[in-house]
């Protein structure tokens, strides 16, 4: 026998072992990647939590400061409400897409939960 065919019956018997014992089925490969979007679903929710948290101090915080604008009026003043727009448009933009990714998760979570995806062996 060659040194190709003892590599290549080492190759198909490691393969075989590995197969038993660390089985790589549809149905345990769908329930792996189930639990891997399942915590980062509940990663980026309580992500988006906390960006809202901070999107609303913001937005508090500016509503004092407009305020202030209109009792006295100062360029610092000025120059800061207008920074603190320009934050919270990007903050709420980012928000938003965040919101969009987080939805996009979520369809796919349900998807293999209803068993409409099914995770399965690529080529090796």
């Amino acid at each position: 026998m060659s040194l190709a065919g003892i590599c290549r019956t080492v190759r198909q018997r490691w393969h075989n072992l590995t197969q038993v014992l660390w089985p790589t089925e549809s149905k345990s490969l769908t329930q792996t990647e189930m639990e891997r979007l399942t915590e980062e679903v509940n990663r980026r929710y309580r992500t988006l939590v906390a960006r809202r948290v901070r999107i609303e101090r913001l937005r508090d915080r500016l509503a004092r400061h407009e305020h202030e604008l209109q009792t006295t009026p100062t360029e610092e003043l000025k120059r800061a409400v207008e920074r603190q727009r320009l934050r919270l448009a990007r903050l709420e933009a980012g928000y938003a897409e965040r919101c969009r990714v987080l939805d996009q998760k979520k369809r796919v979570q349900r998807q293999l939960l209803r068993g409409d995806v099914v995770v399965e062996v690529g080529p090796s």
